[in-house]
């Protein structure tokens, strides 16, 4: 859909209609009284959006302005597994609802034929619920009840994908979305945790006779080597220099030797040298990133001897000024290859 009205409308008809249809199938309404699928949905989404801490009582009072008559007792029973389920088939509903994007500006991007960008978000909720959505717990401050939503979103073509829901303590490696293909000619970005050397096997391989590219950081501790197989050791490679950037194809994992190429490249961050992780790019190479020292900025792009690189690096990362240049540095080396094709 292409306007307000429209997105409007249809929020409408699923926050009624569709709410109520979905309440019968989840079996949380199974005899409508007092409280319809419609009502428990907007009475919870209007309260909390509101006041983030409303009370039972407060939440009844929003319900009255839906002309529902309900103790804070009674509201409080309706909140139960069944419930549960309502709730998440409702905010996979309203998810797949969304205006139609404006096309990527960047010529670059357009290169593409998809440019998937894959990230997580976990949210802590009450111990009570740790055999429902099992956290990691153990370690201080952490929550044995977690929960962590996946989503994908297609930059060119403005589809969006999730949130999947699942445990908090399920890595990013095994993403919901981890079976799904990357297209042919298409560039994926994702952070350190969605590394994993099986999906770069598979990325590395050309499919309809095209290549697959990606952005990602190399998690501490992955082997890289030289394609003679020598085990290589990033702090003799490291660039000296403030903005100064060095590119140069290795080997990635032990076992997996992916070709890819890794970029490093020397920035200042906090009042002290460091460098910005540099991307991976094709198939589904993954940013490099060592600490070894010196921190280090390191990248890894593949396509063969001709890899495409960018840098994409999440703000928490490479963040201001710092990080706008690494991200500039990166997307000009990508570009430049894409010329020299």
């Amino acid at each position: 859909m292409n306007s307000v009205t429209q997105l409007t409308e249809t929020v409408r008809q699923i926050l009624e209609e569709e709410a109520n249809a979905l309440a019968k199938e989840s079996g949380f309404i199974q005899r409508e009284r007092v409280l319809s699928g419609a009502d428990f949905a907007q009475t919870l989404i209007f309260g909390w959006l509101g006041e983030p801490e409303i009370t039972l009582d407060g939440l009844t009072q929003v319900a009255g302005r839906r002309e529902v008559e309900i103790t804070a007792s009674g509201l409080c029973q309706r909140f139960t597994p069944q419930a549960a389920d309502f709730l998440q088939r409702l905010l996979e509903r309203l998810t797949q609802v969304r205006l139609q994007a404006e096309a990527a500006p960047m010529a670059l991007l357009k290169r593409f034929r998809a440019v998937i960008v894959e990230d997580s978000s976990r949210i802590s909720l009450p111990d009570e619920l740790a055999e429902v959505w099992r956290g990691c717990g153990g370690s201080p401050g952490s929550s044995q009840a977690t929960l962590k939503l996946f989503v994908r979103w297609n930059v060119l073509s403005a589809d969006l994908q999730g949130p999947l829901l699942t445990d908090g303590r399920q890595a990013d490696a095994k993403s919901p979305f981890k079976e799904q293909e990357v297209p042919a000619g298409g560039l994926y970005l994702g952070d350190q945790g969605f590394f994993e050397q099986g999906r770069l096997q598979q990325w590395h391989q050309r499919k309809e006779g095209q290549r697959r590219y990606y952005i990602m950081r190399l998690p501490v501790g992955i082997g890289l080597y030289t394609r003679r197989g020598h085990r290589l050791l990033l702090a003799g490679i490291l660039p000296q220099q403030e903005g100064a950037t060095v590119e140069l194809g290795v080997l990635v994992g032990q076992k997996a030797r992916v070709p890819t190429r890794l970029i490093l490249q020397r920035v200042r961050r906090g009042g002290r040298r460091t460098a910005t992780p540099a991307p991976v790019c094709r198939g589904a190479r993954s940013w490099a990133r060592a600490q070894r020292g010196d921190p280090l900025s390191g990248r890894l792009d593949h396509r063969g001897d001709q890899c495409a690189t960018s840098d994409a690096q999440p703000a928490r990362n490479a963040r201001g000024a710092d990080g706008a240049r690494a991200s500039r540095t990166a997307l000009s080396a990508l570009e430049r290859r894409w010329t020299d094709r």
